[in-house]
C-alpha cells in the first residue's frame, strides 16, 4: 500500500507523467447584451476568443463553453456556472450584464472578464469583475482634451434615454466637461426633435454622440441632408465614443463615412503592437467570411491574458484561483491592442483614449487587407 502511494506521489511530480491540465473559459450574455451589434453574427462575435486559443502554444487544455439556458434569462445562466466547473468568465457584452453578474461572481470566486464594459460601477464587482475597455470616465477626459487642444468651449450632446450605457455616459459628460452643453434626447424611434436640427443650422456647435451606433444613424443621415443645403455643416465637428469602433454597429461603414468629413472616435489601440497578431486574426475571419472587427481584438487579447494567468497556477492551487489573484494585483499585460496596465482596486486598465478620424480608424485591423 506504501508502494503504491510513492509510486503515486513519484508520478504526479515527474514532468515526463505531468497530464496537461483543464482551463474552463465560459461565455455568458443575457438577451439584452445579444441584442446588441455586435452579437448578431455569431462568428464575429467568439472569433477573438476561438482566435486566441487556437494560435496559442499552452500546454493547458482550454475548453470554451457558451453557457445558455432554456430560459435565456441572465440570472438563470449565472446560476449554470457552477455546473459548468468555469474558471473564468468572458462576454457580459453590457455594463448591465456585468454587474448584474458580480454578486454570483464573488459567492463562487470565478473571475469574469469583460471585453467591452465601460460602467465605473464595475468596481462594485471587485475582485471578481474586470474589463479591457476604458471606464466612461476615461473616455470622459480624453474628449475633454481633444475639446481644449481644438479649443472648442460648447457642444451638444445627443443621448438616449432609459439606455444605460448612454444615460451613464451623458451624466459623466455633464459632470466631466467644463464647456457649455446641450442636452437632446432620441425618441424611442431613435429621432431628435426639430429644436436640434434648427439649433445646428443656426448656430452650428459640434456635436456629440453618447449612444450606441445603431442609435445614431437616423441623426447623422439628417444631419447629412441638411449639409447638402448648409455646406457648412459638411465640416461640422462630430464626436463619436468606443461603441462606433464596432463595424457592425452601423450597416455599412463606407455609407456612414461618407455622411459627414469631421467625425472623430476614441481609441486605445497602439498601432504598432498590433501588427505582430493580424494574419492570424485575417486568417480566421476569412474562414468564417466575415469582417475582422475592433471589439473581437479585445476579446482575443481577454481568453490570452486568461490563458496567461492559468499558466502560473501552482500544483496544489486551482486554475480559478490562479485567475483571480493574477487580476486581484498591480499587473500589466501586453496584447493586441497595446498595453493594460490594471490596478488593484480599479476594474478597468489604465489606458489612453486617442482620439482618430472615423476613416483611418477602421480600422487597424482592416487597413492591412
Amino acid at each position: 500500500m506504501i508502494k503504491l502511494f510513492l509510486f503515486f506521489f513519484l508520478v504526479s511530480l515527474s514532468p515526463m507523467y505531468s497530464f496537461a491540465r483543464d482551463l474552463s473559459v465560459c461565455y455568458i450574455s443575457s438577451e439584452h447584451g445579444l441584442a446588441l451589434p455586435r452579437a448578431n453574427d455569431k462568428p464575429a462575435n467568439l472569433g477573438g476568443f476561438e482566435t486566441a486559443i487556437r494560435i496559442s502554444k499552452t500546454k493547458l487544455n482550454v475548453k470554451f463553453k457558451i453557457v445558455d439556458t432554456a430560459s435565456q434569462s441572465l440570472l438563470s445562466r449565472l446560476s449554470a456556472l457552477k455546473s459548468e466547473n468555469c474558471d473564468a468568465v468572458v462576454g457580459l457584452v453590457s455594463s448591465r450584464d456585468a454587474l448584474l453578474a458580480a454578486r454570483t461572481l464573488k459567492k463562487l470566486k470565478i473571475l469574469a472578464l469583460s471585453s467591452t464594459a465601460t460602467s465605473d460601477d464595475l468596481s462594485e464587482g471587485l475582485p471578481y469583475l474586470k474589463s479591457l475597455a476604458s471606464s466612461q470616465t476615461a473616455m470622459a477626459k480624453s474628449l475633454k482634451l481633444e475639446l481644449k487642444k481644438r479649443k472648442i468651449d460648447n457642444a451638444i450632446i445627443v443621448y438616449q434615454p432609459e439606455e444605460t450605457f448612454s444615460d451613464l455616459y451623458k451624466d459623466i459628460l455633464k459632470h466631466v466637461l467644463t464647456i457649455d452643453l446641450e442636452f437632446f434626447p432620441l425618441s424611442s424611434e431613435n429621432t431628435l426633435p426639430a429644436a436640434f436640427y434648427d439649433k445646428i443650422v443656426s448656430r452650428p456647435k459640434p456635436v456629440i454622440f453618447a449612444t450606441y451606433p445603431t442609435s445614431s444613424v437616423s441623426a447623422l443621415g439628417k444631419i447629412e441632408t441638411l449639409a447638402k443645403l448648409h455646406s457648412e455643416l459638411e465640416m461640422l465637428p462630430i464626436f463619436g465614443n468606443q461603441t462606433w469602433l464596432e463595424p457592425q454597429g452601423f450597416q455599412s461603414r463606407k455609407e456612414v463615412e461618407k455622411i459627414l468629413r469631421n467625425i472623430t472616435v476614441f481609441s486605445t489601440w497602439d498601432f504598432s503592437i498590433s501588427e505582430k497578431f493580424i494574419p492570424a486574426l485575417h486568417n480566421f475571419f476569412s474562414e468564417y467570411h466575415v469582417p475582422m472587427d475592433h471589439d473581437s481584438a479585445y476579446d482575443f487579447d481577454a481568453m490570452q491574458f486568461l490563458i496567461q494567468c492559468a499558466e502560473r497556477a501552482g500544483p496544489s492551487e486551482l486554475v480559478s484561483e490562479a485567475i483571480a489573484g493574477c487580476f486581484n494585483r498591480d499587473k500589466t499585460f501586453v496584447g493586441l491592442t497595446g498595453e493594460y496596465t490594471f490596478r488593484k482596486n480599479n476594474a478597468h486598465p489604465t489606458r489612453i483614449d486617442r482620439p482618430y478620424p472615423f476613416r483611418s480608424s477602421s480600422y487597424i485591423l482592416n487597413s492591412s487587407k
